[in-house]
């Protein structure tokens, strides 16, 4: 609804989609073939006015698309169409779609008209599952870029107005030759989308500096991730601040945003007791009046209302009232603007249930010995750059992690490397896709460590295993137990060393079962026909590295062997992550964990990882505590005790209960720090309620598409398209196939010809829709009568794959949007449909209206501020032209008798219109003012410290150098002097439109439909 309470009408929902509009089956200035409209004709006007200019928050494609339609996969757009910042993050945890809510977000745009050149930056073992769902998704046949030179290739044609969609690997764009160039050669994008967005968390990286550019470059970007906090909340506020450059300064201001957030969730837990705690309720919501960010917020207003109201917390409406009151208080959240996260729980739809099952081993003698003997040496790296032990290295512990893992293969690397140096020794095919470059001990340093360090007990103790492998032992017998009970899905095994997969797999292979292996070696194109094997069961066993952690879906399978533990609790998620998905068939999914007794990966797993119930609960986002216990139980690992001398053995053992006694100071810090990561959690408790529900926002978006009509109906896409077909070729004809959804679609020569050249036309998306360019050129070389088979279902699409799915965004719908009006056009989207005309009619008054109804308007409000954004909205008006207080929710539905009416009404709506027009102005003046001020005053400070961010790494590569006496990379020098100039001109632009958005907006108000009433 239109927004100004100095004319009387209800304020404009920025959360929600919009009313829908839709055809002219007569002409683009006014509708004047008959004296009188059907139903059908007025349907036919609405949808043309929805498909050919639609406003901002349209939701055209509730129907489309072929993918198993997820009300809250239309969220993201959604928020992002009423939101003042560039980008969203895509939160939801792991299997929930968010490739799904990105595409969907992408072919919207489309469907409105925009082009422009889109950006998918992804690990690079997902680049052929990003093409695989652009092509079979969305009959978008994208470019798969392998080199920096592809990449800038690609990128002038979008310099030169091509809308090319390219899909490009995060090692790609770590390049820093690449970086240097893009500083001057990246061209303005319509869509960046990141994907496994964590990767760019740490602001040192090249990764990061790549997304800063894009960042700078885009009109929009997506941000898509399950893991947003690995382990603490600066991340969230590094990713967040490539969508809002200016948005926080710094991480306190950040932090500030955040402040309410405990008031909220502490709301939350007293309204969701058993017994409301009223008191405490208002008690945490009343303070928030007085905060700058919630003082004048409706939603506050309207809860504090709710609840004092003692009415409505009597027994019959309790649960009521506490569900209302719950969804205004999670709409009042922070970062509602800026992120999305849809949990599993929130969802209505059936989901595997998670069973943890654990593999407890002992080693033997020969086993411990070698383990000890790695433990010891880890410890010696560790201390040896760390003497004060006031610093952990993870790097550094890599020898007995190893081991951990697999013994057997680390023997087999401790004898190949013989007495190799300590660099050799950290060199042990570990996988770890966080990872922007690997590092490794200084030359100095490794030379040292080999004169110094205590390698003769490691050989010794990995020459005297033999083939002892009591771990494999015991996954070898549950393996062959599960399989023969249960053949189907197989087994997907993780492991975080290459080392040890390729060991079980040679092992594997020995006893019978098919196995395969999957690594960051395995070229891309096996990697898609491993998966796609074991997919269709061509093979038992996948071992997979962290590489096969992100985007590797397998849901056929049911059951997951952790090998080893990551020592990042979210990669656990994400390795789990791959079976527990839609489309999972099984009731049940088993996580198989082997913990070996007295190993590192035995603490954890039993210390810390059942505690939390990482293999059972999606773990949502995680806390920094997580990450303090894990440094916490290793350093309390490596330092424990040798214990006892066991014969002549060489080895040595402690017991649990002697290492409690040993380190009962280190286990008791392990165990404070846990009881307060409790309280942390508890804080949160009311959002893990299952009373509370989904995301309101999730119903919302359905509620208002459906209620509002929003979307187009496939049915008024396929009226609308023969309709405008045969308005400008009258020999267009279509026929459905007897007894199914298709339909035989006739084109006329002269369409065809027209059509033909635009699927040659590099500027326009048609060429690069799947199968149409093809499709139209044969036609242009066959003899006439031309017909194509055409489906408009979504069923019938999957159905019927060789037909042509006519959506929205199809070239055929988008070629039928255009029209001749030259008139400015506000939006980029209406650039090809011009501008929308004036549509004149007389009705009688619907029953039930408000007697003083004269006039129902639908009006067109365009604002071009931070963001540029157009609402229709329907107002019944008086005869002074002044709203109603009632406003009928579905106008457009109740009218019936519908006749066309001459140009007179203009002059006489010109002037409350403008007087409305005026008030709108101020009240969206009003609404920005406090964001402006905020901006005004932050943005330079925000610029400044990203600035002075880069200087530093400058200045910290030339201390480094000083002290090498290396050379810092030239290139990556040049790269962030240029990034730090685009960083200035980037905020003088900002200042500038601050500066210009401060004397004034641009606005405009206009009528689409005039209806005057009788």
């Amino acid at each position: 609804m239109l927004c100004g309470t100095s004319c009387g009408i209800s304020s404009i929902t920025v959360e929600g989609p919009m009313r829908p509009v839709t055809l002219n089956r007569t002409s683009d200035s006014s509708c004047s073939a008959a004296a009188t409209l059907s139903s059908a004709e007025w349907d036919d006007l609405l949808t043309d006015l929805h498909i050919r200019f639609p406003p901002t928050d349209a939701a055209p494609l509730l129907r489309f698309g072929r993918w198993q339609d997820q009300p809250h996969q239309h969220l993201p757009a959604a928020r992002l169409a009423a939101s003042q910042w560039k980008g969203i993050m895509i939160a939801d945890e792991v299997g929930l779609g968010k490739t799904i809510s990105a595409l969907l977000l992408l072919r919207q745009m489309h469907a409105q008209g925009e082009s422009g050149g889109v950006l998918i930056a992804c690990p690079g073992g997902l680049k052929a599952k990003w093409m695989q769902e652009l092509h079979l998704r969305c009959d978008l046949a994208a470019e798969e870029i392998g080199s920096g030179k592809e990449l800038l290739k690609a990128l002038q044609g979008i310099a030169d107005g091509e809308p090319r969609v390219l899909v490009v690997g995060h090692g790609v764009l770590r390049r820093a030759r690449l970086l240097d160039s893009l500083v001057s050669a990246l061209p303005p994008l319509m869509l960046t989308i990141i994907d496994e967005a964590h990767h760019c968390r740490n602001p040192s990286t090249r990764l990061h500096d790549a997304a800063n550019l894009l960042s700078m470059r885009s009109e929009r970007m997506l941000l898509l991730t399950a893991t947003p906090v690995n382990l603490n909340d600066a991340e969230l506020w590094v990713q967040l601040s490539l969508l809002a450059a200016d948005r926080w300064p710094d991480h306190r201001a950040f932090m500030r945003t955040m402040g309410p957030s405990k008031q909220l969730n502490g709301a939350l837990e007293a309204v969701s007791r058993d017994e409301p705690d009223i008191e405490a309720t208002l008690g945490l919501l009343q303070p928030l009046l007085h905060t700058p960010a919630l003082a004048d917020d409706p939603r506050l207003r309207a809860a504090l209302d709710l609840v004092g109201d003692a009415d409505a917390w009597q027994a019959e409406s309790l649960e009521s009232t506490r569900r209302r009151v719950a969804d205004l208080v999670r709409r009042m959240r922070p970062l509602n603007d800026i992120l999305v996260r849809t949990r599993r729980r929130d969802l209505t739809i059936p989901l595997a249930r998670r069973e943890a099952l654990t593999l407890d081993v002992t080693l033997t003698a020969s086993e411990m010995r070698l383990y000890e003997a790695a433990r010891s040496w880890s410890r010696t790296l560790l201390e040896f750059r760390n003497p004060d032990y006031q610093r952990f290295d993870q790097l550094l512990i890599v020898p007995e992690r190893m081991a951990s893992s697999c013994l057997v293969a680390f023997a087999e690397h401790v004898l190949r490397q013989a007495r190799g140096t300590a660099r050799q020794a950290l060199q042990l095919d570990a996988e770890d896709p966080d990872a922007d470059v690997p590092s490794q001990l200084e030359e100095s340093e490794a030379r040292l460590l080999s004169r110094l360090g205590d390698y003769d007990e490691l050989k010794s103790a990995a020459s005297g295993l033999g083939a002892e492998d009591t771990k494999y032992d015991a996954l070898l017998y549950w393996l062959e137990s599960s399989l023969a009970e249960d053949r189907a899905g197989g087994v997907l095994l993780f492991s975080h060393f290459r080392g040890t997969l390729h060991h079980l797999g040679a092992r594997l292979e020995a006893t019978g079962i098919d196995v395969r292996v999957l690594t960051g070696l395995t070229p891309m194109a096996e990697r898609e026909r491993l998966r796609e094997e074991f997919a269709q069961g061509g093979f038992q066993v996948l071992l997979s590295s962290e590489v096969g952690s992100e985007g590797l879906d397998q849901q056929h399978c049911h059951r997951l062997v952790n090998y080893d533990l990551p020592w990042n609790p979210m990669r656990i998620e994400q390795r789990i992550g791959r079976i527990d998905r839609f489309g999972q068939q099984a009731e049940v999914i088993s996580i198989i964990n082997l913990a070996v007794e007295g190993t590192i990966d035995a603490a954890i797993l039993h210390r810390l990882y059942h505690r939390i119930r990482l293999f059972e609960d999606s773990l949502g986002m995680l806390d920094p505590m997580l990450g303090d216990a894990m440094r916490l139980i290793a350093n309390e690992e490596l330092s424990r005790v040798s214990g006892r001398q066991l014969g002549k053995s060489g080895w040595s053992m402690v017991s649990a209960a002697e290492l409690d006694a040993v380190d009962a100071e280190r286990n008791q810090d392990v165990l404070n720090l846990m009881d307060k990561r409790e309280l942390w959690l508890s804080e949160r408790a009311a959002e893990e309620r299952c009373w509370l529900g989904p995301d309101p926002g999730i119903n919302e978006v359905r509620a208002q598409v459906e209620q509002l009509q929003l979307g187009v109906e496939p049915e008024q896409l396929r009226r609308w398209v023969v309709s405008r077909m045969q308005s400008r070729f009258p020999a267009t004809q279509m026929h459905q196939i007897q007894d199914s959804d298709r339909w035989q679609l006739r084109i006329p020569t002269l369409a065809v010809e027209q059509l033909v050249r635009r699927s040659q036309d590099p500027m326009l998306l048609d060429s690069a829709c799947v199968g149409w360019p093809q499709a139209i050129q044969r036609l242009g070389v066959a003899a006439p009568p031309h017909w194509i088979e055409v489906v408009f279902l979504q069923d019938a699409a999957a159905k019927y794959p060789t037909a042509h799915y006519i959506a929205p965004w199809h070239p055929l719908v988008q070629w039928l949007r255009s029209g001749k009006d030259s008139h400015p056009h506000l939006l980029p989207g209406w650039a090809a449909a011009g501008r929308s005309p004036t549509h004149r009619f007389s009705a009688p008054r619907p029953t039930g209206w408000d007697p003083r109804g004269a006039w129902l308007v639908a009006l067109d409000w365009g604002v071009v501020a931070l963001r540029t954004t157009l609402l229709r909205r329907w107002l019944l008006l008086d005869l002074d032209g002044q709203p109603l207080d009632f406003q009928p929710d579905r106008p457009w539905a109740e009218l019936v008798g519908l006749e066309a009416a001459d140009s007179q009404a203009d002059e006489w709506l010109r002037k409350p219109l403008k007087s409305l027009e005026q008030s709108l102005l101020d009240d969206e003046q009003r609404r920005l003012k406090p964001l402006l001020t905020e901006l005004r005053d932050s943005a330079r400070h925000a610029w400044h410290q990203r600035i002075e961010r880069e200087l530093e790494q400058i200045r910290v590569a030339d201390f480094r150098a000083l002290q090498t006496g290396e050379l810092v990379d030239a290139r990556w020098r040049r790269m962030k002097h240029g990034l730090i100039r685009r960083l200035e001109r980037e905020l003088q632009q900002r200042l500038d439109e601050l500066e210009r958005l401060e004397g004034g907006i641009q606005c405009e108000l206009e009528a689409p439909i005039i209806i005057q009433l009788h």
